[in-house]
């Protein structure tokens, strides 16, 4: 069998093509696909977390306190023995699990920055009436909100008629445990999709005298959304009667207390709430900020835009006045920045991209050409060693 032997030239044409090809991806090929593939990952600057101190003064004197204790509180001591108080020891035990998480549901609050207060006259039978809240927000609660000055409030205010009760209380009275279920969500028009963070306010009117067992303000609060009054007219309402500003203020400084437990705010001590908000705003962005580092330093794929690094940046230079300072509002703004870089769309998306995915769009198009260039490569070696052979 006689095989046709390849001129010199064709030999010498095809050796460059196929140099030609392995330096062109080489040289322009493998650098364009890094750059087109590449993710875009910005600096972020370091997090050095420092110390906050605070000055609270204390009035020392024992005389004064030991009076106020003892007008305050009457403290008897008992001594329990398992044997013969086995079930008090149990309830005992019960209370204070119970205390503890109804404590935590108060004080892990954590205030926003904007509110949307919702305040709702609920009248259970179908009688028009009219009130003056607006009047009554402008003498009583608008002034109370400026205590806040770092919140914005909106206060809206709606009447809801024919709002009935989920059961008939026995001789008017809501026990403690039936005030769970007092509120029917199901019935009452009570707005619960507001964008906003709300807190909503009841006004309840029901047509016959109604009290809650054990409460002398007849209100109860429910942790996390707002509270309830409900609110026994001492006239029968006639058709438009009105509900005077003079008996909504003492309704509207019931609900200040509320807004007080709501914050977590013991007593109404501004200073302690603002010393507790502002501790919880700067622990919370130290620990956002460092779950975003930990989030980019274990996926190495993920994108890290400009704009993260910038919030980042910005958060840090409103912690560093927050601490200088004890600046509540320098706090909540350095928090907010530190959201914003954490749950920035951008850096999220990319998340979900990782060099697998990549691997199995890319491999049906690079794969032939990759094969092609490999065997030219392995065939243009055996020819040079029969060559110099």
């Amino acid at each position: 069998m006689v095989v046709s032997k390849e001129s010199k030239s064709i030999s010498s044409v095809r050796d460059f093509i196929t140099l030609f090809v392995i330096i062109f991806i080489s040289g322009v090929g493998y650098p364009l696909f890094q750059y087109t593939t590449s993710i875009y990952r910005a600096n972020l600057p370091t997090i050095t977390q420092k110390d906050i101190n605070f000055e609270i003064p204390i009035r020392n004197d024992p005389e004064e306190l030991n009076k106020q204790i003892e007008k305050q509180y009457g403290i008897k001591f008992w001594k329990f023995k398992q044997e013969e108080n086995g079930e008090v020891i149990d309830s005992l035990d019960k209370f204070e699990s119970e205390l503890n998480s109804y404590g935590k549901s108060f004080n892990n609050y954590l205030p926003f920055d904007n509110y949307n207060i919702v305040i709702s006259l609920l009248v259970e039978n179908g009688i028009p009436l009219n009130w003056e809240i607006d009047q009554a927000i402008k003498e009583s609660f608008t002034p109370f909100l400026s205590l806040f000055p770092n919140q914005n409030f909106s206060i809206t205010t709606n009447i809801n008629y024919f709002s009935k009760l989920n059961k008939q209380y026995e001789n008017g009275i809501i026990k403690e445990n039936e005030l769970t279920t007092f509120i029917n969500f199901n019935d009452w028009n009570i707005n619960q999709n507001n964008v906003e963070h709300t807190i909503n306010f009841l006004i309840y009117l029901p047509k016959n005298q109604l009290s809650i067992e054990n409460s002398k303000s007849n209100s109860f609060l429910i942790p996390r959304w707002g509270g309830v009054k409900i609110y026994n007219s001492k006239l029968p309402l006639m058709k438009h009667s009105t509900i005077n500003k003079n008996e909504l203020i003492p309704i509207l400084q019931t609900f200040q207390a509320h807004v007080f437990k709501l914050f977590g705010i013991p007593n109404g001590n501004i200073s302690s709430f603002k010393r507790i908000n502002l501790y919880n705003h700067i622990k919370s962005t130290y620990e956002t900020l460092g779950s975003l580092y930990k989030l980019t330093n274990q996926l190495q794929n993920i994108n890290i835009p400009e704009s993260t690094a910038d919030e980042v940046k910005q958060s840090l230079k409103y912690l560093e006045i927050a601490i200088e300072k004890h600046d509540l509002e320098y706090s909540l703004k350095a928090l907010n920045s530190a959201n914003k870089a954490f749950f920035d769309p951008t850096m999220v998306q990319q998340a979900y991209f990782p060099s697998e995915h990549k691997l199995a769009v890319l491999l049906p198009l690079l794969g032939p050409i990759a094969s092609i260039v490999i065997f030219s490569i392995m065939k243009l070696i055996k020819q040079r060693k029969r060559k110099i052979d």
